[in-house]
């Protein structure tokens, strides 16, 4: 089958959850089909890196440069036809006109577009299609909302009134329709969604042996995030003040790309962070215990599975947790405030053979459940045979 993938972004450096979701499903999918991917970047993400890591798995790999006067220019174009800023800010009229063409010339009998943000670049092309949805994305920008003030704000709220009409009005432009999670399937106000759930390599997530135990606490994440730079204020300000009442010299490592001037300021003697690593493996095997209290983010998050992956145990929300399916001090822990993260944390922290069980337990369960080549054999299925059941909603 004839595969036309078009994506908001470049999918690769992997540093974000949907770059990462998009470049393992195009290896799993180019074993038995034939591909063409469209994408758009800024310039200088435009790179002939990112083209070698693709083109082996794709008959076709075409990127269009977007620069910032082009999506300012599209943002307000769609801002004022009543449509979500993220539309404008990731479209493409190139890589529309490109579409239209080769799927036309090639003879695609499919296109799979991941989120929202690229439906209006294959409006009324006649070709069976899906969308990946993803996350709940309007569900995140309610929470983003929730956490400002002020102008932001209102802005914010504009933006997910906006998200939530648009993620139910595209719904009829596509045949299928997939996200992340049951839980992000819940809230959205859409028809039916097939859960087809991210991955994990294993083979390349695991644990390091005899790398010494140095950090105590680890983060990580994209760090320009918003709901990655919350969690980092939140760990910084709330968690770890309780935590160094009792135990003054625990330390936290922040990890990840870009980040934010917030996050940054957060640099201290028992905080460190690093900006971007070559190799986040590295980061993860350095450290006892990885701690994600994540409030306004939705999805299944990557950042925990790598770590369960690498046999660390973790400690979590219920909202980053409920996707996972994972059983609370067994494969992870779960906590809701400020004190029980630190009381969660130091009975890890003071118990090395605890830490040990249940980071062996986090890296079966992901081994059991989360394989990429299985996730994606869904998505497979979906497209080649219509056949898997929508999830209806509860």
């Amino acid at each position: 089958m004839k595969i036309l993938i078009v994506l908001p972004r470049i999918p690769f450096p992997l540093e974000k959850g949907d770059k990462l979701r998009a470049f393992h499903q195009i290896k799993v999918l180019s074993r038995d089909h034939e591909l063409y991917l469209v994408a758009s970047g800024r310039p200088r993400e435009v790179t002939a890196r990112a083209f070698d890591e693709l083109e082996p798995w794709c008959r076709e790999v075409r990127f269009f440069r977007h620069g910032m006067l082009r999506r300012l220019w599209f943002t307000l174009y769609f801002f004022l036809r009543g449509r979500p800023l993220q539309c404008g800010y990731f479209y493409s009229s190139a890589a529309r006109s490109y579409i239209r063409r080769v799927v036309k010339e090639k003879g695609i009998d499919h296109i799979y577009c991941q989120l929202f943000r690229t439906a209006e670049m294959v409006r009324g092309v006649d070709c069976e299609s899906t969308i990946d949805y993803q996350d709940a994305f309007s569900g995140s920008m309610k929470k983003r909302m929730q956490a400002t003030s002020g102008l932001k704000r209102w802005l914010l709220w504009v933006e997910y009134k906006r998200i939530r009409r648009y993620e139910s009005r595209i719904y009829s432009m596509f045949d299928h329709h997939t996200i992340i999670s049951s839980s992000d399937a819940k809230v959205m106000d859409t028809g039916p969604l097939v859960v087809v759930p991210n991955g994990v390599d294993t083979d390349f997530f695991k644990p390091v042996e005899g790398k010494e135990k140095v950090d105590d606490l680890i983060f990580t994440g994209n760090m320009s995030y918003l709901p990655n730079v919350h969690t980092s204020l939140y760990l910084s300000r709330k968690v770890m003040p309780v935590l160094w009442s009792s135990r003054p010299g625990v330390g936290l490592v922040l990890a990840g790309a870009s980040p934010d001037r917030r996050v940054q300021q957060l640099q201290s003697s028992h905080i460190t962070v690093t900006g971007w690593l070559d190799d986040i493996r590295m980061a993860y095997a350095r450290a006892k215990v990885f701690i994600a209290p994540m409030h306004i983010g939705t999805g299944l998050q990557n950042k925990i599975l790598e770590a369960m992956a690498m046999g660390l145990p973790v400690i979590t929300s219920p909202s980053a947790a409920g996707p996972i399916g994972a059983t609370h001090d067994q494969e992870l822990m779960v906590a809701e405030n400020a004190q029980q993260y630190a009381t969660l944390a130091i009975e890890l922290l003071d118990n090395e053979q605890k830490r040990k069980e249940m980071g062996q337990a986090a890296r079966q369960f992901v081994i059991n459940h989360f394989n990429w080549t299985a996730c994606t054999r869904q998505l497979e299925r979906l497209i080649t045979q219509g056949s898997i059941q929508e999830q209806s909603k509860p």
